[in-house]
């Protein structure tokens, strides 16, 4: 019964993004109506229209590949986006509730709390496709099937070139490799120690971005000024110390804007992403009231690697952390009794040196 309960209720949430795609977005879409739910949505459009699709389109700062490549395969169809939008979605609802002992129901209500998993069906993005390559990676790390590493892989590279580094080094730190596999917290403390090294003495690349990305924090937190100290530290070999709290300002960081949900002027950002800082209050706060928050939960160490690797980035986006969101909603829907599936163990096969 629990079973057909979630499936009917993912259902109605996919008949209520399918009437928001055809009342709302295309309309939004064509230019008839001004109501901004989406970022770089007509960015990818014109690139997909006037440029060849090749990899110069991966760059450091930027990665265009993956939402033209999907527009290159539909045509641009905005009708076969939204679906394809949708079967992503789904598959990472399969894939999760078929390799992890969780709670169907409670998984599917925090991952349909937050708006931006519902903007995200609406038009070409890569959020969604990231929801779908961090599902996939954190089945396959539970799982050891290698095909479902193959889809995160292929699915994280249409993100960011990030998101696949991230999954390389999360599987040379659960390999032999890493003498310090099992012991996860000084891994993690030695990885950021790492890239606290690695970024300064490589600073000139980001440094240009470094300036932009501190001026665009400004504007989205109202000039707190707490984001470029974060860089700033980060800057000066302080990364270790600062990536907890620099993530956790990404994520909950717009809630900052809370006097703006009026402001329909930029919908996405006064009311998407300031709504979706509540529902990731709600979710750590169930996470620590269900005692989750533990390392020793493979979905909250992949979200803590995620972290580690993510919020290097200058640039202030919560929405790269929605992936981190969809972690903490399966550490949370575990069911009681059967958290300790979820848990430290010997590295899966397909990590295995030989």
């Amino acid at each position: 019964m629990t079973i057909l309960r979630s499936t009917w209720r993912l259902w109605l949430y996919i008949l209520t993004s399918l009437g928001a795609f055809l009342v709302v977005a295309l309309p939004v879409l064509r230019g008839d109506m001004q109501f901004k739910f989406y970022v770089d949505t007509m960015t990818y459009e014109r690139v997909a229209r006037t440029m060849p699709l090749s990899f110069d389109l991966v760059q450091i700062g930027v990665n265009l590949f993956g939402p033209v490549l999907v527009l290159n395969i539909l045509g641009g169809n905005r009708f076969l986006v939204y679906l394809f939008n949708v079967a992503c979605l789904v598959a990472a609802f399969a894939i999760v509730v078929r390799t992890f002992p969780v709670s169907r129901l409670r998984l599917l209500f925090y991952l349909t709390l937050t708006p931006l998993m519902f903007s995200s069906l609406l038009s070409v993005n890569k959020e969604i496709i990231a929801v779908t390559a961090i599902a996939f990676f954190a089945a396959y790390y539970a799982s050891g099937r290698r095909w479902q590493l193959a889809v995160a892989l292929a699915t994280s590279f249409l993100v960011r070139w990030q998101m696949t580094l991230f999954m390389l080094v999360f599987m040379g730190m659960a390999s032999p490799l890493n003498p310090f596999r099992r012991r996860r917290l000084l891994s993690l403390l030695l990885l950021t120690v790492a890239i606290s090294i690695v970024y300064v003495q490589n600073l000139a690349t980001f440094h240009r971005l470094d300036q932009v990305a501190a001026l665009g924090a400004r504007e989205a937190v109202e000039g707190s000024g707490l984001y470029s100290a974060f860089i700033s530290v980060q800057n000066n070999y302080g990364y270790f110390l600062v990536f907890l709290p620099k993530t956790l300002h990404q994520m909950i960081g717009p809630l900052s804007r809370v006097d703006r949900v009026t402001d329909m002027s930029n919908f996405f950002n006064n009311d998407i992403l300031v709504f979706h800082s509540l529902a990731t209050v709600i979710l750590l706060l169930a996470a620590l009231w269900r005692r989750r928050m533990r390392l020793d939960l493979d979905p909250i160490y992949i979200a803590a690697v995620y972290a580690a690797v993510f919020g290097l980035s200058p640039i202030f986006s919560p929405r790269y952390f929605l992936p981190i969101y969809v972690l903490l909603g399966i550490a949370v829907a575990l069911r009681p009794h059967q958290s300790q599936v979820a848990v430290t163990r010997q590295p899966m096969p397909a990590l295995a040196t030989g």
